[in-house]
């Protein structure tokens, strides 16, 4: 593509400066934009390759944050600019479309103080401007921001090994904290909390591994918190936190207050599943059991308390329970939790549109299938999609050792005659 003078960039410069961005354009202005530079990325001068890719990877980073925004963890600093914080959904919902187009629109404005922009994208910008808007307010539609995301997702397919990863990666560890007993009749609050810190704590309900990709050692990242705790109620009714991520310090505490609600005796298996840039990036889990009756002079105990035996590994996303063994026999096989799965398998992949998540329900005995959409492309951050009975569901190991006997009997037998 020939060199536009200089002259002619500041013409063009000009020009689009005395135009405004039109909002029910924003998300296909963008992703024109950001076709039109993947397709002349080898003519971009290397800073400005580089500084767009930045510039990118802090806005999918800001949709993220805003998209997750609710009205119980909503704060006046997550809204800049709102004078009145939303007080019902609705409001809720036209700040934050507001605030993800006024994002993309920042973006683009960014990307015309760049002349290799300017040279190879200033139709595509231009298509997405007029003279004199009137804004009256913003509709962005999850196909929008859809397509939005998707644009900022898709990588260039040239000079990719130009963009630096200054911040590289961290790998942290869980540290949470709750009662490892609960007495069935117990209508009292009691806080979950999860932290991300640097080193290996010596007490943890789950010590768990997550690692989080930082652009720069100065730029925090956001790790979302998924909770899924069967038998119990959230009292604020969200199941997500946001923990706010800076290279080589412990995160502060995120906080979920939990209340019992199920009266069966038991143990109850609660889960911890991290997400970054829509990202699945570690599991945990750990046990709770649900006392029938008091016993013998100590009550319930605290386990963030439960300290690491000498000599005893730690359990690892991934683990198995070691509690319940697998009938003998069974083939010795670790189970592997869903979550933990797709972070070792998807490092460099897409953010999924949607994460199907199975966990079991208060009795034990169903297995529920909750369909999550990380960076609520699908318009729902969590939703039910069905439930499927088990009676004899007891543990996902025990469930397939009959399976497994079967396949350990067969392997021990003489292969002579078999058609």
């Amino acid at each position: 593509m020939p060199q536009a003078p200089t002259d002619d960039i500041a013409a063009k410069r000009a020009a689009l400066a005395a135009l405004d961005y039109v909002p029910r354009r924003l998300a296909k202005t963008l992703a024109a934009v950001l076709e039109t530079l993947r397709q002349h990325s080898e003519v971009l001068p290397e800073d400005e390759f580089v500084a767009i890719q930045r510039m990118r990877r802090a806005l999918a980073r800001e949709m993220e944050r805003i998209n997750g925004l609710t009205l119980e963890t909503l704060t006046p600093e997550a809204l800049p600019g709102v004078e009145t914080l939303p007080t019902t959904r609705q409001e809720l919902e036209t700040a934050k479309d507001a605030a993800l187009a006024s994002a993309i629109e920042n973006f683009l404005q960014r990307l015309e103080e760049l002349d290799g922009v300017i040279r190879v994208a200033y139709d595509a910008l231009k298509a997405g401007k007029q003279t004199r808007v009137v804004r009256s307010g913003f509709n962005l539609s999850q196909s929008d921001v859809a397509m939005a995301w998707d644009a900022l997702t898709t990588a260039p397919v040239e000079q990719a090994e130009l963009l630096p990863d200054e911040g590289g990666k961290a790998e942290l560890h869980t540290q949470v904290d709750f009662p490892a007993q609960i007495f069935y009749r117990d209508e009292n609050i009691h806080p979950l909390t999860v932290r991300l810190v640097q080193e290996a704590p010596a007490e943890s309900r789950a010590d768990a591994t997550v690692v989080v990709d930082f652009l720069d050692a100065q730029t925090p990242e956001l790790v979302e918190v998924h909770l899924s705790a069967p038998g119990f109620s959230e009292t604020t009714g969200v199941w997500t936190r946001t923990l706010v991520v800076h290279q080589g310090r412990d995160t502060e505490p995120a906080v979920f207050l939990l209340r019992l609600h199920s009266q069966t005796a038991g143990q109850r298996l609660l889960h911890l599943d991290f997400y970054h840039l829509g990202q699945p990036v570690g599991s945990a889990h750990f046990r709770v059991e649900i006392m029938g009756m008091l016993s013998g002079g100590s009550g319930p105990t605290r386990s963030g308390a439960r300290p690491r035996t000498p000599g005893l590994p730690r359990t690892r996303p991934g683990d198995r329970d070691t509690e319940q063994d697998a009938p003998e026999g069974a083939a010795q096989v670790s189970g592997v939790q869903g979550v933990q799965l797709l972070a070792d398998a998807a490092r460099d992949a897409e953010p999924p549109d949607a994460i199907l998540r199975i966990v079991r329900g208060d009795d034990g005995k169903a297995l529920h299938y909750i369909l999550s959409s990380p960076l609520g492309r699908l318009g729902y951050r969590n939703k039910p999609v069905g439930v499927v009975p088990v009676p004899t569901l007891k543990d996902p190991v025990l469930l397939l050792s009959s399976l497994f006997r079967d396949l350990d009997h067969l392997a021990r037998q003489p292969i002579d005659g078999l058609t």
